[in-house]
């Protein structure tokens, strides 16, 4: 057959998907009352930088925290966004983003103890050599020098 005839015969049996998807079955899932629950593991989901000029405005005007792993930029915003990044000094695809996930997960686990801000979490080439653990102390050393020096600057605008 050289031209294009469409197929308009309906299909004889179907696999379900579709069925299992129509909003009816949605509806069972979940409710907002049940993601309320105390038992529920679910964390809120956290703003994150998308365009390049939000990038940008951070490593201009942030404040920057090195370790061997990671680099923090702290920028002070009345709203909590992150952003992470992994260049190609990195790795390629796969390895950029196995250290993006780990920071992403790193930095879930510690909202709760973070003040409003933006982060920007940069992952460094050493970071990938690490475990979870000794990436999650670098960054909580990250976060004190954090405290330590708006604590610091704080306390000398107060002088002014």
């Amino acid at each position: 057959k050289r031209t294009y005839q469409p197929h308009n015969k309906p299909r004889k049996t179907t696999h379900g998907f579709r069925s299992r998807m129509e909003p009816k079955a949605v509806e069972r899932l979940s409710t907002e009352e049940e993601l309320k629950g105390e038992n529920n593991l679910a964390f809120e989901q956290f703003d994150t930088l998308k365009k390049n000029a939000q990038f940008v405005r951070v490593f201009k005007k942030a404040r920057s925290f090195h370790s061997p792993l990671l680099v923090l930029f702290y920028e002070k915003t009345e709203d909590k966004k992150v952003g992470f990044v992994a260049s190609k000094k990195v790795g390629n695809a796969v390895h950029r983003n196995r250290g993006k996930r780990i920071l992403r997960e790193i930095f879930r686990n510690n909202e709760r103890t973070l003040m409003f801000g933006t982060y920007v979490l940069v992952a460094k080439k050493e970071l990938l050599e690490h475990n979870y653990h000794e990436v999650n102390d670098k960054f909580r050393l990250l976060l004190e020098k954090l405290l330590y020096t708006t604590k610091q600057v704080s306390k000398k605008t107060e002088a002014v």
